[in-house]
Order: C-alpha cells, then sequence, then structure tokens
C-alpha cells in the first residue's frame, strides 16, 4: 500500500523530493535490500525523467550517509548502477562506485566495469594496479608481475602494441627468463621492424643456453645470420655467428664453407687461415685434414709468399700421407732453396724408397757424403752410412767415415762397436792393443764398467800377467762393489789376505748400508775361514748391527758366537733381536730361544725382572709346558710381578675352548689376587668365575667364605656357608661350617629364623654336641621363644644325659619355661626339686621354689623339698617357715605332734621363745596329758610374760583332759596363775 502512494505520488510529481525520503526513511532503518530494491523498482518505474531520477538519486545518497551498516554501502551501490545502467553516465556511475569498501563483494562485482572505463580512459596506470589488487586477493606469489602480464595481454588485445611493448619489457626486467614475455617481445620486434632489439634477444638468449642445449643454439644462431646480414648489414656479426655454430658444432660444413666464402670475398685471408687451422684441429678425418692443409699451403705461398708456413702445412700432409712423392718432392725443393739439410737428407731418404738398384746406391751414397759434410747431427750421417755398409759391409769408405761420425759425435759406443768388429777380423797381438784401447774406451768414455770388466778379462785370458789389466780390473770391481766378482778375482788372481784387506777398506768407506753389511758378513766369513779370529768376526758382525739394526741374519751368527766369548748382555740383546724380527721363526725354536734367554736374564746376569718377562713370553708361545708355567709363576713372586702374571693367564684363558680347563687356572688368579695383592674385590670375582665352571669347589667355595667373612658381608657368607653344606661331607667340617653359619645368622644379620635352622641341623647331625644346644638355646631364649626353647632343653637333657650343677641347671631352666609356657606349676617344681636333688645347693632351683611356695597347689611339696636345702645352711628360720607350711597340710595327729615338738625344738634353738611358746600352746592342744611338756609352756610364758595365753590355754585343756585328776591340777595351775602372775584374784577364786 505505500509503494502504490509513493507511485501515485511520484506520477503526479517527480521531483518530489520530500515523499520520495519520507518513503525510504523506514526502508533505511530496516535495512534490507530486498526493501530498498522494491522501493527502488518502484521509483523508477513511476518516473520517467532521467534528470528527475538524478534528483532523487541524489536524494537517496544524501539521506544513506545519515544510515550507518552495510544498507549504506548498498544503497551507493544501487545508486551508482542506475546511474550507470538507466542514466548512461559512467563518470557518475563511478563516483559512486569508488565509494565502496575495496574488498567488499560488491566492489568486486565491478571488475569487469573498471576494465572497461580505465580501457576507455586509457588509464594504463589504473588498470595495472587493478589487476594487482586482484592478483593480490587471489594469492597470487608476484601480484605485480601478474598485473603488467594481464596488462601487456590486453594491450596486444586492443591494439596498443606499444602499450604491449612497454609492458612487456617491464614483466622482462623484472622476470628475465619469462617465456612468454620473451617470445611475446620477439613477435613485437619483428612485427615493429626493430631488428637490433630481435638480434639482441636471440643473442641473449643463445648465450644463456647449457652447453648441452647446442642443437638449440645453433638454430638460435642460423636465425640470427639473416638478420644480420639482410636486416642490419652486419657482416661481421654474421661472421661471428657462423663462428659461434662453428665452435658448437665444428663439423658443420654449411657453416664453414659461407664462412669462408665469407673471408674470400672480402680478401681476410689471415681469418680463413685462421678458420682453416681450426678445422684441422677440429676434425678427425684424414683426407679433408689433408686438403684443409693443402688449402693452406696454397694461400700461405700465393698470398703471403711464406715459406715457412707453407712448408708446415706440406709437412702435415706428408704426415697424413707418408708416400706422397709429389709432396715429397716440393718439401725436398724447399729444404734445398732454404739450405735445411737435415730436413732436405729426411724427405731424400723418403724419395730413395721410390729408386732400385744402383741407382739407389749412386743416390744414397751421395746422400751420405752430403750428410757427412752438411749435416751437423752425426747420427743422420751415420744412418746413411750404416745403410751403405749394409749393402757392402767391407766398404772401407763406409767404415772410416762411421769411425770419423762416432768420434765427432763423441758416439764412443760406436767407436766401441766398430773396434769389436776389428777385433775379431786381426791376429792376438794387434788383438791386445785393441783390448786394451776398447777396455779403456769402455772404462773412460762409455763409462761401462761391465764391459770394461769383461774386456780386461778378455785380455787376461790373452795374457794373464797382465799387469794394468789386473789392475784396471781390480779397480772396476771394487768402484761397482761386485762382491761375487770381488770374490772370484782374488781366489784367482790374488790372496786371502789381501781380499781381507780389500773388503775392510771398501766396507769402512761404504756409505751405502745395504753393500756396506754385504761386505761386512764376507770379511766375518772370512775371518771365520782364517781361525781364531772370533773377535773380529764378531767387531764384523756387530758393525752390521750398527748399519741395520734389525738384521737378523747377524744376530743369528751372534748368537752362535757369544756365548764362545761369555758376551752374555750382548747374547741377549741380539736374542731380543730375533725374536722381534724373525717373523718367520719355527714356533718350538722361539720357544726354545726365549728360554734360552731367560736362563742368561736369571743365571748369568741376576736380572730377575727380565728374566721373568722373558718367560712370559715363552708361556704364551706354549702354556701347556708345565716346567715354563712352574717357572714363571717362580720368577713372579721372587720379582714381586703378579700382576703381569694374572694377565698372561688371562690371556691364556682366551686360548681354551672348554671352560673346565680354565678352572684351575681361574683359581690360581684368585688365590694370587687374595694372598699376594690384597685386591680381594677381584679376587672374588674370579672364584665366582671358578664356581660358574664348577659349581663343586670347595676350595674357591672355601675362599669365598674367607673373603666375605673378613669383609663382613655376611649376607653372602651365609650363601656360601650353605653352599658349603652341600658340597660338605666330612663331618668335622660340617660340624664347623653349621657353627659358623649359626653364628653368622645370630650375630651378624640378626636372623634367628636362619640361627635356629643351622643350629636345629647341626644337632640333628651332631646329637651330642654341647654347644649346639647352647647356641640354640641362647637364639630361642634371645627371640623369646620359650615354647621352642623347652623343646631344645628337654632334647638337650635327653640326648646330653648331664651330670652334677649341669643337670641341676638344666632342669631349672626346663622347669622355668613349663612355668612361663605352659604355666604349668606342677611339672615346673618337679623340675626344681629334681635339680635339689642333684644338687641340693643350687640356688637358682631354692629361689624359684620359694617363689612358688604361696602356691596352695605345690606349696606342701616346695616346704618339703627346700627343709633339706634349710637343714644344710643351717638356715633355721627358713626351715621353720617350710615345717611351718607342712603343719598347715598336715591332718594326721601323730604327723603334726612330729611337726610341731621338732619346730619346738628348732625355735628354743634359735632363741625364738615366742614361736617356741606359740608352738607349745599347739602340742598341749594335742598332748594335754603332757605335764612336762605343760611345765615348758608355763616357762615360755614366764620369759614372755605370756600368762594370759596359758591361762586361756589352760581352760580350752580342762574341756579336752580326760583324767578328772589331772583335770583338777590344770584347773588349781590356772588359778595360781590369775591369782600370782595375773593379779586377778576374782579369776582365780573362781576356778579354785
Amino acid at each position: 500500500m505505500a509503494m502504490d502512494d509513493l507511485r501515485a505520488a511520484l506520477q503526479a510529481n517527480a521531483n518530489d523530493t520530500r515523499t520520495f525520503q519520507t518513503h525510504l526513511e523506514p526502508i533505511l532503518r530496516e535495512g534490507t535490500r530486498e526493501l530498498f530494491d522494491e522501493f527502488l523498482d518502484t521509483v523508477l518505474s513511476a518516473v520517467a525523467s532521467d534528470e528527475a531520477v538524478a534528483n532523487l538519486m541524489r536524494a537517496a545518497d544524501f539521506k544513506a550517509k545519515s544510515v550507518a551498516g552495510p544498507i549504506s554501502d548498498y544503497v551507493t551501490y544501487r545508486i551508482g548502477r542506475v546511474f550507470l545502467d538507466r542514466i548512461r553516465n559512467e563518470d557518475m556511475a563511478e563516483m559512486f562506485f569508488r565509494r565502496l569498501p575495496p574488498d567488499s563483494e560488491l566492489a568486486a562485482s565491478l571488475h569487469l566495469f573498471y576494465v572497461e572505463f580505465f580501457l576507455k580512459k586509457e588509464n594504463w596506470r589504473k588498470l595495472e594496479q587493478l589487476f594487482q589488487q586482484e592478483a593480490q586477493a587471489q594469492g597470487v606469489a608476484d601480484p605485480a608481475s601478474e598485473s603488467k602480464r594481464r596488462a601487456a595481454r590486453l594491450a596486444q588485445e586492443k591494439g596498443n602494441e606499444e602499450r604491449a611493448l612497454a609492458y612487456w619489457q617491464a614483466l622482462r626486467k623484472e622476470v628475465p627468463d619469462d617465456h612468454e614475455a620473451t617470445e611475446e617481445l620477439l613477435l613485437l620486434y619483428k612485427k615493429t621492424g626493430k631488428w637490433h632489439q630481435v638480434a639482441e634477444m636471440l643473442r641473449l638468449k643463445a648465450e644463456s643456453l647449457p652447453v648441452s642445449a647446442a642443437r638449440e643454439q645453433i638454430a638460435l644462431y642460423e636465425e640470427l645470420i639473416p638478420i644480420y646480414r639482410d636486416h642490419l648489414k652486419m657482416e661481421a656479426k654474421a661472421a661471428a655467428a657462423y663462428q659461434a655454430i662453428l665452435k658448437l658444432q665444428p663439423d658443420n660444413e654449411g657453416a664453414f664453407r659461407e664462412l669462408c666464402s665469407q673471408f674470400a670475398q672480402s680478401g681476410r685471408w689471415p681469418d680463413l687461415v685462421k678458420l682453416l687451422k681450426g678445422q684441422v684441429e677440429a676434425t678427425s678425418d684424414p683426407r679433408k685434414a689433408y686438403g684443409l692443409h693443402k688449402e693452406i699451403a696454397v694461400i700461405m705461398e700465393e698470398r703471403f709468399s711464406n715459406a715457412m708456413e707453407a712448408m708446415r702445412s706440406y709437412e702435415s700432409m706428408l704426415e697424413i700421407a707418408p708416400d706422397d712423392l709429389q709432396v715429397i718432392r716440393k718439401l725436398k725443393t724447399l729444404y734445398e732453396q732454404r739450405r735445411d739439410w737435415g730436413k732436405y737428407v729426411d724427405v731424400a731418404r723418403r724419395e730413395l724408397s721410390f729408386l732400385q738398384g744402383s741407382e739407389r746406391s749412386t743416390k744414397l751414397r751421395k746422400l751420405a757424403k752430403l750428410a757427412l759434410d752438411n749435416v751437423r747431427e752425426a747420427e743422420v750421417g751415420v744412418g746413411l752410412w750404416k745403410e751403405v755398409r749394409a749393402e757392402d759391409p767391407e766398404d772401407r769408405e763406409a767404415f772410416d767415415s762411421l769411425m770419423s761420425l762416432y768420434e765427432r759425435s763423441k758416439d764412443f759406443e760406436g767407436v766401441a762397436g766398430l773396434l769389436e768388429e776389428r777385433i775379431g777380423q786381426v791376429f792376438a797381438e794387434e788383438q791386445k792393443q785393441l783390448l786394451e784401447r776398447l777396455a779403456t774406451i769402455y772404462a773412460t768414455r762409455v763409462q761401462d764398467m761391465d764391459q770394461a770388466a769383461d774386456t780386461w778379462n778378455r785380455l787376461l785370458e790373452l795374457d794373464a800377467e797382465n799387469f794394468r789389466a789386473k789392475a784396471e780390473l781390480k779397480k772396476i770391481l771394487v768402484r761397482a762393489k761386485d762382491l761375487d766378482a770381488i770374490d772370484g778375482f782374488f781366489r784367482k788372481h790374488g790372496n786371502p789376505g789381501d781380499h781381507t784387506r780389500t773388503l775392510e777398506a771398501m766396507a769402512k768407506e761404504e756409505e751405502e748400508p745395504i753393500l756396506k753389511v754385504q761386505m761386512l758378513f764376507r770379511l766375518a766369513a772370512l775371518y771365520g775361514e782364517a781361525g781364531g779370529k772370533d773377535d773380529k768376526a764378531r767387531a764384523a758382525l756387530e758393525e752390521v748391527l750398527s748399519v741395520d739394526a734389525q738384521n737378523v741374519e747377524a744376530a743369528q751368527k751372534l748368537v752362535e758366537l757369544y756365548p764362545r766369548l761369555e758376551c752374555w748382555e750382548p747374547l741377549v740383546s741380539v736374542q731380543e733381536l730375533l725374536l722381534a724380527e724373525k717373523q718367520d721363526m719355527p714356533r718350538q725354536e722361539r720357544l726354545e730361544l726365549l728360554l734360552s734367554k731367560a736362563r742368561i736374564h736369571e743365571h748369568r746376569l741376576d736380572q730377575i725382572q727380565e728374566a721373568f718377562f722373558t718367560y712370559v713370553s715363552a708361556y704364551q708361545i706354549d702354556y701347556t709346558r708345565s716346567e715354563v708355567h712352574s717357572e714363571m709363576e717362580r720368577l713372579a713372586d721372587a720379582s714381586n710381578n703378579w700382576e703381569t702374571y694374572i694377565s698372561v693367564l688371562e690371556q691364556t684363558l682366551d686360548l681354551m675352548e672348554d671352560e673346565r680347563d680354565k678352572a684351575p687356572y681361574l683359581l690360581r688368579i684368585a688365590e694370587i689376587l687374595e694372598a699376594k695383592l690384597d685386591n680381594v674385590e677381584s679376587a672374588t670375582e674370579y672364584y665366582n668365575r671358578v664356581l660358574a665352571i664348577d659349581e663343586t669347589s670347595l676350595v674357591a667355595v672355601a675362599a669365598l667364605g674367607r673373603i666375605y667373612r673378613r669383609g663382613e658381608q655376611w649376607d653372602r657368607y651365609r650363601e656360601i656357608l650353605e653352599r658349603q653344606l652341600i658340597l660338605e661331607s666330612a663331618p668335622e667340617e660340617r660340624q664347623q661350617i653349621l657353627l659358623q653359619l649359626g653364628e653368622v645368622c645370630q650375630h651378624r644379620l640378626q636372623d634367628a629364623d636362619g640361627a635356629i635352622r643351622a643350629y636345629g641341623m647341626l644337632i640333628a647331625e651332631f646329637p651330642g654336641l654341647p654347644k649346639a644346644y647352647e647356641h640354640l638355646c641362647d637364639v630361642l631364649h634371645r627371640e623369646q621363644r620359650f615354647g621352642e626353647l623347652l623343646d631344645a632343653l628337654e632334647s638337650r637333657l635327653a640326648a646330653l644325659q648331664p651330670r652334677g650343677t649341669e643337670l641341676a641347671d638344666l632342669l631349672v631352666d626346663i622347669g622355668m619355661l613349663h612355668f612361663s609356657v605352659h604355666e604349668d606349676v606342677d611339672v615346673a617344681v618337679g623340675r626344681y626339686v629334681e635339680a635339689l636333688q642333684v644338687d641340693p645347693e643350687h640356688a637358682r632351683a631354692v629361689m624359684l621354689l620359694e617363689e612358688l611356695i604361696g602356691n596352695d597347689r605345690v606349696q606342701l611339696r616346695i616346704a618339703r623339698a627346700l627343709q633339706p636345702v634349710y637343714e644344710l645352711r643351717e638356715d633355721r628360720a627358713r626351715l621353720c617357715d617350710s615345717l611351718e607350711i607342712e603343719l598347715k597340710w598336715t591332718e594326721a595327729r601323730q604327723d603334726r605332734i612330729d611337726l610341731l615338738s621338732r619346730l619346738r625344738v628348732l625355735y628354743l634353738e634359735a632363741d625364738n621363745a615366742q614361736a617356741a611358746f606359740l608352738t607349745v600352746r599347739r602340742l598341749l592342744l594335742l598332748l594335754s596329758d603332757d605335764a612336762s611338756l605343760r611345765q615348758q609352756f608355763e616357762d615360755l610364758a614366764g620369759q614372755l610374760d605370756g600368762w594370759s595365753a596359758v591361762v586361756e590355754l589352760y581352760q580350752e585343756l580342762v574341756e579336752l583332759i580326760g583324767s578328772m585328776d589331772y583335770r583338777h591340777e590344770v584347773m588349781r595351775a590356772a588359778a595360781g596363775i590369775y591369782h600370782l602372775n595375773l593379779g586377778d584374784r576374782e579369776t582365780a577364786k573362781t576356778l579354785y
């Protein structure tokens, strides 16, 4: 309904902005695009005038600025679209579009608009910025380069070649290896006729390619050549391109021929020659090289008149075609012109190969004479004259010419050769002269001493007494140091003395070690042959060692020589040398040598340390030799080298395959570590290794026990004792082991159970062993395990059957335990009584019985048991107490009379009148008729002033007395006591 009103109002007045804004306000507040689109469609359909629409849009824009939120941007966008689509005013539309946030969806939808807009404006900078923003939004790695690429493409699409060139150039500047930019620039340069740029790009592209891309490079240079030649008229550049092709592909015939033609046409002969030489170096085809050299030779002769260079080319041609007669004659002419006779002779000799017969012989002799006269190199003439002699060996001119050439060139070997030939052709006397001359030449000129010596020997065969021959031969042999030859010489031409002196002099001067040693050996041998010269032989052999300290041969000879001279220290030194250097010495021989050395150290030089270590080496060779082992151990003790000895035994263990064989060695190592080195820790390790091999080794077990006990390692010591029990069968040993095991468990480990088990086993095996019971009982008592203690004591009693005090003590202990464990007072008292029967003086039994005497159940038994003790002790007080107790439990009248009678005596003896008085009173109750007893009672009463008690008793007795007369007598006595003693006359009167 509101939209209809708006439509009607605008149709009536298209410029009614008030109504327009009135309807717009609630829509903007609502903020939905749908409402605004409906509103705008209504407005556009109602208003026909573009001017009016423009005014209304401005009013809408003004109103929208007062509203915050996304609707404001949407209104701006729609107003811009109205200006663009309805009013066709792109500039006004762009004014609204530019106000949109760049990162909004609305702005993004305007990309094509802006591309066309900036194109129409030819604003390429804005276009580039637009493309760059889009690339950034898309996450392109290089947005700047991508924007230039799109701008270049667009410029090409729109036919703007200059702009496209500018962008492609900029892109290639930023990314030089961009393929698209390069290709597009080439097309544009060619299209626009910019050949310099085309050529430069092609050149740079070719130069940038790797060596492996030769084919592509050649194609680029081939493309460059017509550009340089036809478009740029740069012949030199074209030539350079051809040269580049040849450098890449030397056998490119087309490029080569084009370049040759170009150089020839332009008269660049030096360049052409250089080109031809380059092809010579590049080609491997001999025929092609031959033609190239020929071209060079022609150019050098015809263009430069350079015979030297031409000769070089002809020489190269001759190397390729050695039988080319035309080239040979051409070179012969050139060499003759230049008077180069050496080369002339060389090619002339080649020409001789084409000749035969006399013609060849004539030209050969002529050439030989030319060489003799004109060629400085004597070997050239020598070769030719040799050929002449080959055709005629008797040719005297050839012989003389050769001798002249040899002497001129100082070729004394050649001279010697000719002399050798001559010697074979003459008689003996002349041979002597020629041999002497020949020997001198060999010695002084040729410096071939072997040949010289041989020649002097040949002369001596002809003339055995020739002094010079002997002297010179001796010098040569001495100088040559040919010892075998010297020996032969002196045996044939000299004597032993001269031989010895010569060798002495040679050895003295000789500096080369090997030769010096050889000479000294021969000297030693000569001294030995002479006899009686052991000292000199020794000196020679020792000098050998001074030169070559590791010489085994000298050492062996000295080993044989030194004992004869009693040189013991040097003997040891050479023995050591032999042992060190003679690696191939048989095992047994090495062993015997070491044993000999060891004995010398000990018995000759008193070197105990050295002797020990030598025995070590011998033992390492054969550890099975018991005498070697024993000697090594003996000296280990003497030299205090136990650690080394152990190390050697350890090495021996590695040689044994059977583990059982190792046990004795391990045991011995352990014993030494313990006893000699006091290294208990290591000894323990080795004893354990023994047990790992032989778990029944009592020696190892005992040793470990000894170590653990000494080290107070009680847990381990217990384990060892337990192990010993398993292994040991001897009763005496088992007894000691069990005692030790119990002691360790009890006192060291505080393991009462372990101690009890040990002592229990000890008792089981040795029931008659008192100390076993003692230890067991001690543990049980300490642990307050009284039940078990009681059992143990009972077992001890039964097994040991002790006597005297020991028995009494045991009985008391058993009684105490019965009382404390079972609360069995009867058994306890029985054991105490038994103890007193064994030992009446047993204090503990007495004390314990006295403690229990208050127990009614056993009171009588205790009292009777204690009475003999008290009697023995003459302890009347305690005896009386015990009798009183017995009296308490005695009912028989006579027994009571006996007890009371005994008590009366004891009390009287003890001067205890009060107790005696009371005891007599109790007797009178039983023996009321006994007048003497009554008299004793009254006597005691008089002492104690106990008359009241007397009269009370009398009054009580009256009722008991059967005899009337005695009753009257008692009554009278009572009355008299009241009267006389108590002063009670009334009672006395009554009684009377």
